[in-house]
């Protein structure tokens, strides 16, 4: 050993030992963007291990021959400072015990490394202790069934396979678009339906089963063993899994990506097939199983399995792609290193990392991994707690404990503790608090634009919109698209033929009832009282149903611009009372109308800076607006519903029982706004993006604001 390599505490526990390498354990070579790796495969355990040329120059001189500190130190000798210290030949040896790879002679260390590979797996149990919203549960060795599957998996993993597969999701995507409106309509009320949810739960099991043999297959196409299959409870729902590590000794790494692919690979076949044949079929159980297999081979595909900052296929699809093995571990390591080296500024942090471009993936990979575990489990938290309240509070205190807390914990305890900083302990906290505190200041005082979003539509006054009054079918429209009217004149007639007939009919009995009155007052005047006040019913009718005859011709109320959407299909049309034809535009009297939610009510009328509008076919286009009132009491009534999730915009909306009106969920404060200058392309009714400007504040600062309001609004806390 050199004599700058300071003495491992546990070092004597393993330097004399003479260990070497089972014969099942099998030595792979890859290289990975021209970098030499050696994978060390284990074909009992299926479990393989991965390093560096320096470290498999020390795997290689472990014969059984040379003690442990002999083997080090002709590693030294060969490669001086890139040889591996003595903490990482601990560790190694402790890996490869672990695997079942490694054979020690002497009782003595054996039991110790059996001690320390004991220790490793108590460890593994606690970290899986500390993550229980994903437990695995080990079940079954699959090996059997995966091999009869093998001839299956030649065709399916194969460029006619490859083909077929294209194929049949491209005919997939195709039957998907032409019966779109039929897949998504009344969408969350069928899949969250009490009876569906059994179906659901089952179809799910299926297809995720079937996902996972996707895996198994693959792994076997290119010889590969899969030997564990179990369960695994992913935030408390069982979800089947497949142990496919066996790919990782597979020395291209398109055969790698394709093995981590083949599970959404299967599940977007069978979610083409089922979309296919729910075409066809007719209404039923069958029909309704389909339906759920097309929507889980799709969504959770796109939502979950593909997505790389989750331990899902995504995640090994990038790490191969990148050719960043183990990218997840390195991001965390290098990301340490980072903070020790340009922080602490210690001169013992080394890195193995030598490529920038690595470098870059393995910093950004690392925050972006901390910020989306965070939001995953806030998310998670929050919907758990809208159903058992106490066990979403639970998940939520575990993650502050996983995520914030116990890191903090190790920090400090670095920070305070290490021996590494005996002579720079005050320096490194310095430092580090420096950096803490420039953090906290951007976060919670550097000031940020505050904003608050609402949707609009283009609208006029109530005297402005052509609103038919009786029912009827569109005769004659009087005027064209766009010409200039003034008020009282006549604009579109309607007809409705029962009217006419039920007027000529009154007339006909009113006569009538007239003639006998003069005869009954002749002979009976009692009954001449009785004619006399049928005569008035009469009258009453005859006198609404002339009013209903007068509300078949349309008026403008006001001075402006005619306006009328697809006039050329509205004559003819059925329309009836209640319904809006058009609108009186005056240039002067559009204004915007939106809805503003109860949460950011008092923000926006108690700190008004401005607001503007961004046109949804005009996104480029930025066009200011003055708020006009603001309707002081909450409404659940839509001014348009070209604001409700069926015209496109984001406020779901519910029918009263009642009335049959269409009214908003949560009740939301209504403000009017005009236009500054409005330009030519607005066009009335159309949904727009109200952005209410509030000056700057801090973004930490926004944040706790949001957070507060999001506990409110889903918890009442």
């Amino acid at each position: 050993m050199s004599a700058e390599r300071p003495s491992h505490p546990y070092w004597y526990k393993v330097a004399t030992s003479k260990p070497k390498l089972h014969d099942h354990a099998e030595i792979v070579r890859q290289v990975v963007r021209g970098r030499l790796w050696y994978v060390i495969h284990d074909q009992i355990s299926a479990r393989q291990y991965r390093f560096t040329p320096e470290t498999y120059r020390f795997v290689g001189l472990l014969d059984g021959r040379l003690t442990v500190q002999q083997a080090l130190e002709h590693c030294t000798e060969q490669l001086g400072n890139a040889a591996p210290s003595e903490e990482d030949v601990i560790r190694l040896l402790m890996q490869l015990h672990g695997l079942g790879a490694l054979a020690v002679p002497s009782e003595q260390t054996g039991t110790t490394l059996f001690e320390k590979n004991l220790e490793m797996k108590q460890k593994r149990i606690r970290q899986q202790m500390m993550s229980p919203l994903a437990v695995r549960i080990p079940l079954f060795d699959p090996e059997d069934i995966l091999n009869k599957l093998i001839p299956f998996g030649r065709v399916a993993y194969s460029k006619f396979g490859l083909m077929v597969w294209i194929g049949t999701v491209l005919y997939g995507l195709i039957q998907t678009g032409i019966h779109f409106e039929e897949l998504s309509n009344n969408f969350s009320d069928r899949v969250l339906a009490a009876d569906n949810l059994i179906l659901l739960s089952v179809v799910f099991v299926i297809v995720k089963i079937c996902h996972e043999f996707g895996h198994g297959v693959a792994v076997k196409r290119w010889s590969g063993e899969a030997h564990e299959m179990g369960i695994m409870f992913l935030v408390f729902f069982p979800v089947p899994y497949v142990d496919a590590s066996a790919a990782n000794v597979f020395q291209s790494k398109w055969r790698r990506m394709t093995v981590a692919a083949a599970g959404m690979y299967t599940e977007m076949f069978l979610a083409a097939i089922a979309i296919i044949l729910w075409t066809i079929l007719e209404p039923g159980l069958l029909r309704s199983a389909f339906y759920n297999a097309a929507l889980i081979g799709s969504v959770s595909t796109f939502l979950f399995n593909i997505n790389p900052l989750l331990r899902f296929d995504g995640y090994y699809m990038l790490g191969d792609l990148l050719e960043i093995p183990n990218l997840g571990s390195r991001s965390q390591k290098y990301f340490i290193y980072l903070v020790q080296s340009k922080i602490m500024r210690l001169p013992d942090a080394v890195t193995t990392e030598q490529s920038t471009r690595e470098k870059t993936w393995l910093t950004v990979y690392a925050i972006l991994v901390a910020f989306y575990r965070v939001f995953i489990v806030s998310v998670i938290a929050l919907f758990v707690s809208q159903k058992f309240f106490f066990l979403g509070v639970a998940i939520a205190l575990w993650a502050f404990v996983q995520l914030l807390l116990f890191p903090l914990y190790k920090s400090l305890k670095f920070l305070i503790f290490s021996t590494r900083l005996r002579t720079r302990r005050v320096g490194s906290i310095l430092r580090v608090s420096v950096v803490i505190g420039a953090i906290g200041g951007a976060v919670f005082l550097m000031p940020a634009p505050l904003t608050t979003y609402a949707d609009g539509v283009i609208w006029v006054p109530e005297d402005a919109e052509m609103t038919v009054q009786s029912d009827g079918f569109v005769q004659n429209i009087l005027f064209p698209e766009g010409a200039s009217v003034t008020a009282g004149a006549k604009l579109i007639t309607l007809r409705n033929t029962e009217l006419d007939v039920a007027k000529r009919s009154l007339v006909a009995r009113i006569k009538a009832l007239r003639a006998r009155y003069k005869a009954d007052y002749v002979r009976d005047r009692v009954d001449a009282r009785l004619t006399k006040i049928e005569i008035g019913y009469a009258m009453e009718r005859l006198e609404n149903i002339e009013k209903q005859i007068g509300g078949l011709l349309l008026k403008a109320n006001v001075d402006g611009i005619f306006a009328i959407p697809v006039a050329q299909d509205l004559k003819g049309q059925y329309v009836r009372r209640g319904e809006l034809l058009g609108f009186i535009i005056d240039k002067k009297k559009v204004t915007v109308r939106a809805l503003v939610k109860q949460e950011d009510a008092d923000l926006v009328q108690s700190r008004q800076h401005g607001a503007f509008v961004i046109m949804t076919d005009m996104l480029g286009d930025i066009l200011e607006v003055e708020i006009v009132r603001t309707i002081p009491s909450a409404t659940d009534k839509l001014p348009s519903m070209a604001l409700s999730t069926f015209g496109g915009g984001t406020i779901n909306v519910r029918r009263d029982e009642e009335t049959g009106e269409v009214k908003a969920l949560e009740r939301a404060f209504e403000i009017e706004m005009k236009f500054v200058d409005l330009p030519d392309e607005a066009r009335v009714g159309q949904r727009v993006h109200v952005i209410f400007k509030h000056g700057l504040e801090a973004f930490g600062i926004q944040a706790i604001r949001r957070l507060r309001q999001l506990f409110l609004r889903e918890l009442n806390v």
